[in-house]
Order: C-alpha cells, then sequence, then structure tokens
C-alpha cells in the first residue's frame, strides 16, 4: 500500500551517505567540542487549516494571527533515519511516542514543544519541569509525530513498515500526522555543505549548524462549522409593536424569548480507524497532495454496522486545556425542561453587558440574531472526508405559548411548551468546489424559519332558501 507523503520533498536530502557521512565529527569544529553532546529541539509549526471558518475542537485556524499553538499536546517518535528503529540513549529510548507540549503564547506561528513531567516534591514551589535530551555523537535521525486529541484509542503499534495509532473520534477531535523536514532556510545552510554532507540530518553534525527538527501538523479531517440566520421574524422573536403598521422588535429584558434557537446539528460520518504516524517501504512524495492514506478507517463499526455513526456538534470552549468540548446544550443549561418539552421560562432575554440574573441562560442559546446576518452555532465538527456530500440532522426548537384564561389573545396566565423539529438535509460544497477536502474548513449557512401557529378559521355556510313544501292533512 502506498502512503502518500504530504510533506515538501528536498532533493538530494534522502540520498545514501557514506559511514563517515553518518559521524558526528566535524574537521571545521575543534575535538574538544566535539565532545559537547548537542541537545535536540524540535520546532513545530503551527497547524495549516484551509478556508474561512471559526475553530474549537480543532488546533489552529484559518487566519495567520489566530492560526496558532494553545498548549496542545503531540507525540514524537525519534527514529534511526530511513527505518522504524527507535533512536536510544545507551538502552533508554530518546522518543518513543513522547508527549510534548506546543507553544502557548498566543501569537507564534511556530515554536519549540518541550517535554513536561511532574516534580512530586518541588523544591522551587513548581510541579513542572523540563526534560532535555541529546543527539548520539553517531547517526542520523528521523522525527515523526502525531496528534489525536482525546480521541480514545490503544497505544501505537510499531510494526515492521508501520506506525498505527487508534482512534474514535466523536466530531470534536482534530487529527494531525508531521514529519519534520527541513525548512527553507536549513536548505540554505545546508545547500552549502559539500554533497557528501547532504544527508547529514537530523544529527549532531546538523544541530551545530542550528538545523533542527521542523514540524508541520496536517490535518486528516474535513472541519465544518455551522451558522444560522432568520428566514422571517417569528424565527428570531421579533414581536409586532405596531399590530397593522409593520414594525417588529425584539422583547426588552426579562421578556422570554420566543424564537427558534437550535438544539442540536449531527453529520454522518467515519469515526473510528488507525493513523499511519510514520512509515517505510514504498512511498510517493507529493507537494500539495492529501494524506489520504495516512488514515484508515474501521469500515465495520457503528449503529448499522458500516463503519458510519451521527457525529454532534458542540459548543465553543475558551481555551483547550483539557482537551474537551461541551456539548450544544448540557444539563445546567435547560435543567427544569421536561420530557413533556413544559419548562419555567429560561429563556428570559437579558442582552445587557451586566450578569445575567439567576436562571438566565439568553447568551448559551445558539439562536439566530438577524433576517440578514448569519450567528455562529457551536464550535465546530471534524469528520471523515467524504467525495461530495455529507448527510446532516439538525434539530430546531421553538418556545412557544402553549395556552393563556379566555378571551383569546388575552394574554392572561400563559403556559408555554417547546415544539421540536428534524430537518435532514443532504449538503454539497458551493460551486467551484465539488468535493469536500481533507484538511480544509466549510461553513454551512442555514436559514430557518419559526413554527406556524394553526389558526383555523370556522365560516358558517348560510342555509340556502329551499320552496315550501305544502302538506294537507285529510
Amino acid at each position: 500500500m502506498k502512503k502518500f507523503f504530504l510533506f515538501a520533498a528536498v532533493a538530494g536530502m534522502l540520498a545514501s551517505c557514506s559511514s563517515e557521512s553518518l559521524t558526528g565529527s566535524d574537521p571545521n569544529i575543534e575535538p574538544s567540542q566535539q565532545d559537547d553532546r548537542v541537545p535536540i529541539k524540535i520546532s513545530v509549526a503551527s497547524p495549516e487549516v484551509k478556508g474561512t471558518t471559526r475553530s474549537v475542537g480543532t488546533v489552529g485556524d484559518v487566519a495567520a494571527g489566530t492560526n496558532i499553538w494553545k498548549g496542545e499536546k503531540v507525540n514524537v517518535f525519534m527514529f534511526v533515519h530511513n527505518s522504524l528503529t527507535l533512536a536510544k540513549e545507551g538502552n533508554d529510548d530518546l522518543y518513543n511516542n513522547v508527549a510534548l507540549t506546543t507553544p502557548n503564547d498566543g501569537a507564534s506561528a511556530s515554536g519549540i514543544a518541550y517535554e513536561y513531567y511532574d516534580n512530586t516534591d518541588p523544591a522551587d514551589g513548581t510541579d513542572d519541569r523540563v526534560r532535555y535530551k541529546y543527539y548520539p555523537s553517531l547517526g542520523n535521525y528521523d522525527f515523526w509525530g502525531y496528534y489525536r486529541d482525546d480521541a480514545a484509542g490503544a497505544a501505537p503499534t510499531i510494526g515492521a513498515e508501520e506506525v498505527t495509532v487508534p482512534f474514535t473520534i466523536t466530531g470534536a477531535q482534530d487529527l494531525m500526522v508531521a514529519k519534520a523536514v527541513p525548512t527553507t532556510a536549513q536548505n540554505t545552510t545546508i545547500g552549502g555543505w559539500d554533497a557528501s554532507d547532504q544527508a547529514r540530518y537530523y544529527s549532531a553534525f546538523s544541530a551545530r549548524r542550528n538545523v533542527q527538527p521542523d514540524m508541520t501538523f496536517k490535518h486528516l479531517l474535513t472541519r465544518l462549522t455551522f451558522s444560522v440566520v432568520g428566514g422571517n421574524n417569528d424565527a428570531i422573536g421579533f414581536k409586532e409593536s405596531s399590530p397593522g403598521a409593520g414594525d417588529w422588535a425584539l422583547p426588552g429584558d426579562g421578556a422570554i424569548y420566543t424564537g427558534v434557537f437550535v438544539k442540536s446539528i449531527k453529520v454522518k460520518s467515519k469515526f473510528t480507524g488507525n493513523i499511519i504516524a510514520a512509515y517505510t517501504g514504498e512511498s510517493t512524495v507529493v507537494t500539495n497532495g492529501t494524506p489520504d492514506e495516512l488514515i484508515s478507517f474501521d469500515n465495520t463499526v457503528g449503529p448499522n454496522n458500516d463503519g458510519y455513526d451521527m457525529l454532534s456538534l458542540g459548543t465553543a470552549r475558551g481555551a483547550r486545556t483539557a482537551n474537551q468540548v461541551d456539548p450544544l446544550y448540557d444539563t445546567g443549561v435547560f435543567s427544569n425542561w421536561t420530557d413533556n418539552g413544559v419548562m419555567t421560562p429560561l429563556l428570559t432575554i437579558n442582552e445587557a453587558n451586566a450578569p445575567a440574573p439567576a436562571n438566565t441562560h439568553w447568551r448559551e442559546i445558539m439562536r439566530p440574531k438577524s433576517t440578514s446576518d448569519a450567528n455562529p452555532i457551536g464550535g465546530a465538527l471534524l469528520v471523515s472526508t467524504e467525495s461530495d456530500s455529507y448527510y446532516i440532522e439538525v434539530e430546531l426548537g421553538q418556545y412557544l405559548l402553549d395556552s393563556e384564561d379566555m378571551p383569546v389573545n388575552s394574554g392572561n396566565n400563559p403556559e408555554y411548551k417547546i415544539l421540536y423539529s428534524t430537518i435532514t438535509k443532504t449538503i454539497s460544497p458551493a460551486n467551484p468546489d465539488t468535493e469536500f477536502k481533507q484538511g480544509y474548513s466549510y461553513n454551512v449557512k442555514m436559514t430557518v424559519y419559526g413554527f406556524e401557529r394553526i389558526d383555523i378559521t370556522t365560516t358558517l355556510e348560510p342555509w340556502g332558501a329551499g320552496t315550501e313544501v305544502p302538506v294537507t292533512a285529510e
């Protein structure tokens, strides 16, 4: 099986080399200096995302200023060059599925990732320490990495030709792979070496020339985001303020929101399989290709044993400290909702900047806010890459008047209920795109309408006037 390797290739970098070129010796450096061990510094470039949307659960974003690491943990292997033999320091592995913490300074496009560990009895008052590692004096090495967030799965398996990493996604986890290749600036440095030096990366020799592993993580899934716009005034809770005049207004603070809200969004996707985090043997190097064969899915699982399940959209969570995406709605938001849809008025409006009153969760309601501008719903949903379409289910709800005292429309002693409606659609990308692509992000813009109350008009048809029927009693 071919593994499509999506990183840019450097001519001559994989050329065979003599035993001399594998040593750490350098005739241009004094022997006393060559005895010093050179530290390994693994730089991680910001993950690459294509498209226009906001992210959550995913790592990185589209714009240069927002496509940054936020302290996520990536796992790294260090192998003897062109093999899956682990690099060692004595009898100990150097990087064998080691978790490195990415930068979290909120600005850097890339930076060095470090291995942290707990210091159970810290003398300096901190619980974390940084562990440094050094190149062996002989040999050159390959660095491979992967990221699977909290997608449950067993430990990686190092096989004869590839490293496989199991995963099970819920729609909230990003999956990425990386292999260190020299950057353009590093290539300039390497290009200054003579022909026998071309394969001397990554090693103590190259590290002395500031050529350290630089890993760009590539996304293996497709990212979907969602936004909603009101199709009519009822959808966003507007009420006619001047009946007959066509003037509409949103009720003020403290009033009950009766517009449409999005309760859930689900997308049919494959969800479990393996990442190929490293490999040897046959490969095809492509400059702008996709890593389709660096991920494989189990096609026999799921409710219908066809490999698919419905993955649910989660909500924004701010900083990704626990690699956890919250549900779109949890029991804390709608704790008073009952099975029959009756609830106390939790959906009271509070648009002011002041803290919301008790039992008010207005800002947490995923809803349309305008009939013209789309409002983002939740975070992002990461799904398996399909060719040209996705099947989605959108559950809408609306908090509506259930009953009131007579006379009709008196507004006295109203009781409310929630009505739900599930919309199913098959979505396809807009022109000129003909298919959803791996590593790309797409926004699904939905137009929703309010529930229409059934008002039955009863018209009494008059009796027709028939002719008189005479009857004589004799």
